[in-house]
């Protein structure tokens, strides 16, 4: 004997006040199952401009770019090569003073080479913001290299 397959009434369908619960449940089911996870602390990073020695930092929560960061600043200075590469906004978003731009956080990332358009010095960047924001979009400083602190980047640049 065949059972029949046990279905929604076609009521409960239709009733907005139904739908509207069974939306509510199963968005707090989906809810419930990402409560256990937090997304990554965000990590500022330092750089300094080797040309000039203007220090300017970036925010990022993005594992893959945090462990790129990480093992670059286990390398002797004198052999990192990546550099940021990414938009830029107005204001120094809670971390880049006294700069009034910072990059976007989690919407860059290090790289060894790029076009040379977006290359500029932090002050330069300064001085020409609405270009680099409004026009270029996008800022990618070759002479800068991740450091420890503002100390180290002193020391490495000193003669």
């Amino acid at each position: 004997m065949m059972r029949p397959t046990q279905r929604l009434p076609v009521e409960f369908l239709s009733n907005p006040a139904k739908i509207r619960l069974l939306t509510g449940v199963l968005l707090l089911l989906g809810l419930g199952a990402c409560a256990g996870e937090s997304p990554p602390e965000p990590r500022t990073f330092l750089f300094v401009h080797t040309a000039t020695g203007a220090l300017f930092r970036a925010q990022t929560s993005l594992p893959a770019v945090i462990a790129q960061a990480e093992a670059e600043l286990d390398r002797p200075f004198s052999e990192r090569r990546l550099f940021p590469i990414g938009p830029i906004a107005r204001g120094d978003g809670g971390h880049n003073a006294p700069w009034s731009w910072h990059f976007v956080p989690d919407r860059w990332e290090l790289v060894e080479v790029s076009i040379e358009v977006c290359d500029a010095t932090p002050a330069y960047v300064e001085a020409h913001l609405d270009y680099f924001v409004d026009t270029l979009g996008s800022y990618c400083p070759w002479g800068a290299r991740l450091v420890r602190s503002a100390e180290e980047a002193r020391a490495e640049l000193t003669p």
